[in-house]
């Protein structure tokens, strides 16, 4: 029992009753008055022991409430990122110590103050653009922006925005932002070593196909004009000394037929090495690629277009023959397909091409794109061109592979 109820205590029998009787001829009615004494002082005291409980647990209550604000202070203003309250017409109504930090401003001195201030000139559009939608859409909105802080120094930060409205009072703009510059500038970095990486392949993709070129021509000037003047002799070998001698025409008739398989070799060589349907243009040579697609699996691969000619220059031309010569490649080795079709269209000057299959398809979502080479490769050429790929597939459903890009480098649809 407290020190004041102990004083109370402390009084004597006399007191207590005229304290009692006192108390109880102001507060209680007078057909009340008429119980003993000792009993109302008895349910005093027990009132009064109520109310000091009661006044113990409001007093824990308050120190729990008063510890639990402290910790919500404490991770408010500690926070690794930071926290902006505006109104709706912008001005901050709270701020964190983190948020003024990154600021670069005393707290006191940011509250009632304009937010767009920190805004970087030329993303004030985009704030203004962002807020707006906040407000009229509501939910989490989110962007980045560069803002400035009070010395002049410029930050990329993300920010995070959570329209909240109050029923018959003015809604409240909860942000998050943090500042990315760093993470900016990594990303920076490594797109940059990606284009370089991808310009690197490029080079080294132009640098083999100029030398299959050249092999090519080597294989067919140098070689193929020997397996013809070989061809040639034996003919004369054949014509002089065949009619007397039955043992040696035998023998200059197989010769001729190793000749003639050695022919055929080098020309699918030189083909694959550099296919002649390049040089009258990239429709003919995707027709190329049909013809030889259905020759060598037996299932029929139709090229639907209706350009007679598509002006590209040698490298992209090369380049777009060996996606489609890869896309052809997967779908012999991978997708079991009894039709494939190769779709060839140009329109405001991108060229899109399109190879389609009905075979037994895969979820291209679940399959890693770094283990399928194939289409790693099919992906970082598009994009080495200016273009994009998307993929659509599923099980048992077929797969369409359209690889959109512009004609020219510049985008010129000439």
């Amino acid at each position: 029992m407290n020190k004041r109820w102990d004083g109370v205590e402390r009084r004597n029998t006399a007191q207590l009753r005229e304290l009692a009787e006192a108390m109880l001829a102001n507060i209680m009615p007078v057909q009340v008055q008429k119980r003993p004494v000792e009993e109302l002082l008895h349910e005093l005291q027990i009132q009064h022991l109520e109310l000091e409980m009661q006044a113990e647990q409001l007093r824990s209550a308050q120190n729990a409430l008063e510890e639990s604000r402290d910790r919500y202070v404490s991770l408010y203003d500690f926070a690794p990122v930071g926290y902006l309250t505006l109104t709706d017409a912008g001005l901050i109504a709270e701020v964190n110590l983190t948020g003024a930090a990154l600021l670069g401003v005393e707290r006191k001195k940011l509250l009632q103050g304009r937010f767009t201030k920190f805004i970087a000139p030329e993303d004030r559009d985009r704030w203004y653009q962002h807020f707006s939608r906040a407000l009229q859409q509501g939910g989490k909105q989110n962007g980045e922006l560069a803002l400035v802080r009070a010395d002049g120094t410029v930050f990329h930060a993300r920010l995070d925005c959570l329209h909240i409205a109050a029923d018959g009072k003015a809604g409240m703009m909860r942000i998050t932002f943090t500042d990315v510059t760093e993470c900016k500038r990594l990303k920076e970095e490594l797109e940059e070593s990606r284009q370089i990486l991808r310009d690197l392949a490029d080079k080294v993709e132009m640098l083999r196909e100029e030398e299959r070129k050249c092999i090519a021509r080597e294989v067919h000037d140098e070689l193929g004009q020997i397996l013809t003047a070989l061809r040639m002799d034996v003919a004369l070998i054949n014509l002089r000394f065949g009619e007397h001698n039955a043992a040696l025409l035998e023998k200059t008739q197989g010769m001729s037929l190793l000749l003639d398989q050695a022919g055929r070799s080098v020309r699918n060589i030189v083909s694959n090495l550099r296919p002649t349907a390049l040089d009258t243009g990239i429709v003919a040579a995707v027709g190329w690629l049909c013809d030889e697609f259905a020759a060598h699996t037996g299932s029929p691969c139709v090229l639907h277009t209706n350009e007679e000619h598509i002006d590209l220059e040698e490298g992209r031309a090369v380049a777009v023959f060996r996606i489609v010569q890869e896309l052809l490649t997967n779908v012999a080795r991978h997708a079991g397909a009894s039709r494939t079709q190769i779709t060839l269209t140009r329109h405001a000057g991108k060229l899109q091409v399109e190879v389609r299959d009905n075979g037994k398809g895969f979820d291209f979502q679940a399959t890693p794109q770094n283990k399928s080479f194939g289409l790693l490769g099919v992906f970082e050429r598009a994009i080495a061109l200016g273009g994009n790929v998307e993929v659509v597939s599923a099980p048992q459903q077929g797969t369409a592979v359209t690889i959109s890009m512009p004609t020219k480098l510049n985008g010129d649809s000439r």
